[in-house]
């Protein structure tokens, strides 16, 4: 990569936000190429495969991603997602002249730390289960660390709001009890740090057939309906807001939207 610059997959917006805390809100997104994780089930793997980010990656300096960003016009958020963002130093974009229009978000698996992150509004940590075939990386000291440096509730002293979103596949009972291995993992350290609160999400992992259609859809709501089920018959679920990829459901798979 270029020295002084930052491999973009994609920068788009405005469009709204699918999942997680943000979901149904308005925001750009800065998608970053690279990623310490291969998913089994990933949705972006033109940002994780070294060989496909290579058909696509721009290698901007960050005055060329304020730029492109300004002339997208308003929205109360930047989302930084990937791959992972986390991978890459973003401490010069946090600082830069966005800071003063936009609230930067952030989606992670968690398996970096970078002190930039302090910088921004929101942080989405969303560990990934067995059915990513990833749950064998978890680490569980990395994740004491996002509760330790951010918080579930920001404070004087933490500004930035973290929340935990955990990708559940249709059917696989072994990612709801990695969720609440997760959920109740985190509690007990917010518990213990005084925290009141810490919102914590279900996903529905969706599995992007070649040819979308009203079928696929359906198999969305069904997984849905099926993991809306679990949670209501689990009450140690009760405390997740439980959404399926809403982006999707609107408008189908693809890329800048």
């Amino acid at each position: 990569m270029p020295r002084g610059t930052l491999p973009v997959i994609e920068l788009f917006g405005p469009t709204v936000q699918g999942e997680g805390f943000l979901a149904g809100r308005v925001s750009h997104f800065i998608r970053f190429g690279g990623c310490p994780y291969r998913c089994s089930w990933c949705d972006s793997l033109h940002a994780v495969l070294p060989e496909e980010i290579k058909k696509t990656v721009k290698h901007m300096p960050v005055d060329s991603i304020v730029e492109a960003i300004n002339e997208l016009g308003p929205a109360p958020y930047i989302t930084l997602t990937g791959g992972d963002p986390v991978m890459w130093d973003l401490t010069e974009l946090i600082g830069s002249d966005l800071k003063h229009k936009y609230k930067f978000a952030v989606e992670t698996e968690g398996a970096l730390w970078k002190d930039w992150l302090r910088a921004c509004a929101h942080v989405t940590l969303s560990p990934k289960g067995p059915s990513s075939g990833m749950d064998i990386k978890m680490n569980w000291d990395m994740l004491d660390r996002y509760l330790n440096e951010l918080g579930p509730i920001p404070t004087y002293w933490r500004a930035t709001q973290l929340s935990v979103k955990i990708p559940i596949e249709y059917q696989n009972l072994e990612d709801l009890k990695f969720a609440k291995d997760v959920f109740q993992f985190c509690f007990k350290l917010a518990t213990d740090k005084g925290f009141k609160q810490l919102k914590t999400y279900l996903s529905v992992v969706t599995k992007q057939p070649p040819d979308w259609g009203a079928g696929a859809k359906n198999d969305i709501l069904k997984s849905y309906a099926w993991l809306l089920d679990q949670v209501k018959a689990d009450p140690e679920l009760h405390h997740a807001t439980v959404l399926p990829q809403l982006h999707v459901l609107a408008w189908g798979p693809g890329r800048g939207i």
